[in-house]
């Protein structure tokens, strides 16, 4: 069983408790003869089930974060969609500025956006290829770098 379906699992299991907890509240308020101690052993287990899917969306969390791309792993780069680098590309070209500028422009210097926009606009330097010596064709030429 993956964590999510365990997470999922104690979750329907806290609300069924939830559910019983107060059927017997309703009970006792109408006048009825509860159970204290099933009423107290009845909210231990919710207050247990509860620290038991915290420890588990605790430890998804820490999965996901060491198998996820370095993009990812920025706290707002889940904002980051196709259609929002799109938009600035756009006004990049339209304004006739950078593209992290227009990012910051747009999103927000703490975007996920401008983040992903920074790391993608980080290219290598790579010297033009010379075709006025006599080893412009060869591979691994020095002039290339």
């Amino acid at each position: 069983m993956s964590i999510a379906q365990k997470i999922e699992s104690a979750k329907k299991s806290i609300a069924e408790k939830k559910n019983e907890l107060a059927t017997l509240a309703n009970a006792a308020a109408e006048g009825q003869d509860v159970d204290a101690e099933t009423l107290e052993s009845l909210t231990k287990s919710i207050e247990e089930d509860m620290a038991k899917v915290s420890s588990l969306e605790k430890a998804e969390q820490v999965l996901i974060t060491k198998s996820a791309p370095a993009f990812i792993r920025n706290k707002a780069a889940s904002e980051y969609s196709f259609e929002k680098q799109a938009l600035v590309a756009i006004k990049a070209k339209a304004d006739s500025i950078s593209q992290v500028q227009a990012a910051t422009e747009l999103y927000g210097e703490d975007s996920g956006v401008v983040a992903v926009t920074k790391s993608m606009s980080t290219k290598a330097i790579v010297d033009a290829a010379r075709t006025d010596v006599a080893t412009w064709a060869r591979v691994g030429s020095p002039s290339i770098r």
